[in-house]
């Protein structure tokens, strides 16, 4: 009887000791590494997604709940969204629905996540349109991460799409955010928003930009004329964009 209840104990171990070594791999070599890839700006091909997604095993998740691994997990999830919309997959509603319950199990543990409450915005503009709940979520992800320059590209993008509909609190944030590119030298991506989607509010995202150093300020103000748009940056000589009149 003892050697059979040693014999058990031994096995009930050696299990676990399986689980713990297996979840560890399973975490650092497959998912993590995905998940950074996905909030890297890299899409995921179709096989490799699904294929955690299908072969995940139960036991080793319930061993991995923690924010690391929901973390990397909801960011496979975004990925697969991402894909079915451009596919016109007819099972997106219910990749979204996985998206956000990923979203959220993330959320209860770990509220520190810019990057996330981004992807929650844009899931609840995608399902619901720009409600009070979607300004809540972009808000959040101001609060939480506010000078997280790896989400402001797409963070800034985003919210001067819908500047004039946003709190004023928020609105002080997304110009700062802006302001704060230029000065990051994210010359590119700052002057594609103030081109396209920021060219409505330019004079308060330019207003901004008074304590941004003049080489930063003076490079945006080349960028924007290269690309045909002419205005006044802070602090910056205007030059005439037809010299030979």
């Amino acid at each position: 009887m003892l050697a059979r209840i040693a014999l058990l104990t031994l096995g009930a171990g050696a299990f676990a000791w399986t689980l713990a070594v297996h979840s560890t791999f399973w975490e650092t070599a497959l998912v993590q590494p995905l998940g950074q890839h996905v909030m890297n700006g890299d899409r995921l091909g179709r096989s490799v997604s699904d294929s955690i997604i299908e072969q995940r095993i139960r036991p080793i998740e319930v061993r991995l709940d923690r924010a690391s691994y929901r973390r990397a997990m909801a960011a496979i999830h975004l990925s697969r969204v991402e894909r079915a919309m451009e596919n016109a997959n007819s099972q997106l509603d219910d990749l979204m629905g996985v998206l956000d319950n990923s979203n959220s199990a993330l959320l209860s543990i770990s509220p520190i996540e810019p990057y996330f409450w981004l992807s929650r915005y844009w899931l609840i503009n995608m399902r619901e349109g720009f409600t009070e709940r979607a300004a809540d979520s972009l808000a959040m992800s101001y609060r939480t991460g506010p000078h997280e320059g790896w989400v402001s590209t797409t963070r800034n993008r985003f919210a001067l799409a819908i500047f004039l509909q946003l709190p004023e609190a928020t609105r002080s944030q997304v110009a700062a955010e802006f302001a704060g590119m230029v000065q990051s030298w994210m010359i590119g991506p700052a002057s594609a928003n103030l081109e396209t989607v920021g060219w409505p509010n330019r004079s308060e995202l330019l207003g901004q930009l008074d304590q941004v150093p003049i080489a930063q300020k003076t490079t945006l103000a080349n960028t924007l004329q290269k690309d045909g748009f002419t205005v006044d940056v802070p602090g910056v000589d205007s030059r005439d964009p037809r010299p030979w009149h």
